[in-house]
């Protein structure tokens, strides 16, 4: 009875002993797990002022240069076919009637600004640019025309 006694003890300090190290190795899991989630906590909220801060800066970009004022600045600082300071009397070759215009089309500088920011997005894989880019596209007026 004693020798049988004696072996559920040593059965049963083993099992606790086993127990006891698992206990550890949990613990010690645990308290990495959890500082990592702390990390990448810290990283998402970083990540995410960062992110909010770029879309406020874009929509206050969008707002500027399609203001009435913007438009009005473009217009009178910038004359069709000639650079900026030229002389008025350099000739562009815009005398000439046009035998064929077209109103909306792939050179408009509304296509071309779209056509950079979707290269710009597939190039870079970026949401943000591709948004970006739908907006100029279906935007109806902008600082692009009159």
């Amino acid at each position: 009875e004693k020798a049988e006694a004696e072996q559920r003890l040593a059965d049963t300090q083993g099992m606790y002993d086993d127990t006891a190290a698992q206990h550890e190795a949990d613990v010690a899991f645990f308290d990495e797990t959890k500082a990592a989630c702390q990390t990448k906590h810290e990283e998402w909220t970083t990540r995410s002022s960062l992110r909010d801060e770029e879309l406020e800066g874009i929509s206050k970009a969008l707002e500027i240069l399609t203001s009435d004022e913007a438009r009005e600045l473009f217009s009178s600082a910038i004359k069709e076919g000639k650079e900026t300071g030229a002389d008025n009397k350099y000739k562009t070759g815009r005398d000439i009637a046009p035998v064929f215009l077209q109103l909306d089309g792939a050179d408009s500088p509304m296509s071309k600004a779209f056509s950079v920011l979707k290269n710009s997005a597939t190039k870079g894989k970026s949401l943000r640019l591709a948004a970006l880019a739908v907006q100029v596209r279906e935007a109806k007026v902008g600082h692009f025309e009159k």
